[in-house]
């Protein structure tokens, strides 16, 4: 009674209970412990190694120096990223954090800034950016590589996390060392990450004119990119601030239609994202709220929440809920 066949597979077994294998699990020596983890995750990884991928980076994990590090922190990115594909991003959070401590500690810089790039997309999927401690370890680590565009992308994330906390006196050095990188950069990246993070420092500070001139400086086809999925996910969900900030500084510049045309634009690039939908979704029922306009309101919540059920979104998720009982009311 200790085991039964798998449903799909006679040639299979599995333990009858959670219970069963965890009390199995507990009664093993540690040393033997992670000898079996590597050696169930080298037969995971013969079977089928995308279909099993988080399990394989568990057992690696567990299997501790047993397993190569390289082995361990590539399996476990792939982890993370395939629990953020189905908006597991505690999971996915978990993962990429153990794949940046491995590479870390052996020396696997490549390894690692690909770890923390994919760790801060997610966070700020899930809650809003907030880690700086290993923002800043990943700028450096960008930084070392000589990858100046990566360390912009986690520079632009250490600015917004303080923006986001409302803590602005944090916030304007960096916004103004991005602005001075930007203006003095040939990089249309750097130069939007620039003119973004001043123009949202000034929104926060209430300079909704300066706020809406430097959003409207920068000629990056973001949108363009939204819509073939041109770029990697970290450095995408920080752009797609630009445009949607420009329809709510449209908006509060006094242009109420031209912000819901561009909103428009922004839902029509971001096909079936359910992400950028959230965002999308986030500032169109922003804007609706401030124009008082609770049929606006309440189609874009709906359709913001249609996407996103499970409020795995919590950071711009929350937004479409309090705008939808808004709306109601």
């Amino acid at each position: 009674g200790l085991f039964d066949p798998s449903p799909d597979d006679p040639y299979s077994f599995r333990f009858a209970h959670d219970l069963v294998r965890e009390s199995v699990a507990g009664a093993t020596p540690a040393p033997r412990a992670a000898r079996l983890h590597l050696v169930v995750a080298d037969e995971l990884e013969r079977v089928a190694a995308d279909e099993f991928a988080e399990r394989i980076a568990h057992h690696l994990w567990s299997a501790g120096p047993l397993a190569e590090p390289a082995r361990t922190a590539t399996t476990l990115v792939r982890a993370g990223r395939c629990a953020a594909r189905k908006s597991a991003l505690t999971a996915a959070a978990r993962h990429l954090h153990s794949a940046a401590q491995v590479a870390r500690s052996a020396g696997l810089a490549e390894i690692e800034l690909s770890a923390l790039s994919l760790f801060t997309a997610v966070d700020g999927m899930r809650e809003g950016y907030h880690a700086l401690q290993l923002l800043e370890r990943a700028e450096q680590v960008a930084r070392d590589l000589g990858r100046e565009r990566e360390a912009a992308d986690f520079l632009f994330s250490r600015w917004l996390t303080n923006a986001q906390g409302m803590r602005l006196d944090r916030a304007r050095p960096l916004a103004q060392r991005l602005l001075e990188q930007g203006e003095g950069s040939a990089d249309p990246i750097l130069q939007a990450y620039g003119s973004y993070a001043w123009a949202i420092h000034q929104w926060g500070i209430g300079n909704i004119g300066e706020a809406f001139r430097y959003l409207n400086r920068t000629t990056t086809t973001i949108l363009e990119e939204l819509a073939h999925g041109n770029e990697e996910q970290l450095r995408r969900d920080l752009r797609l601030l630009g445009p949607v900030m420009l329809a709510l500084m449209t908006a509060l510049h006094g242009d109420v239609e031209k912000a819901h045309a561009l909103l428009e634009t922004v839902e029509a690039a971001s096909g079936d994202d359910p992400y950028v939908l959230t965002v999308w979704a986030a500032f169109a029922v922003t804007v609706a709220v401030l124009s008082g306009d609770p049929v606006r309101a309440r189609t874009a919540a709906k359709r913001g929440i249609a996407v996103d059920p499970e409020f795995s979104f919590l950071y711009f998720g929350a937004y479409q809920r309090l705008a939808q009982c808004w709306a109601r009311a």
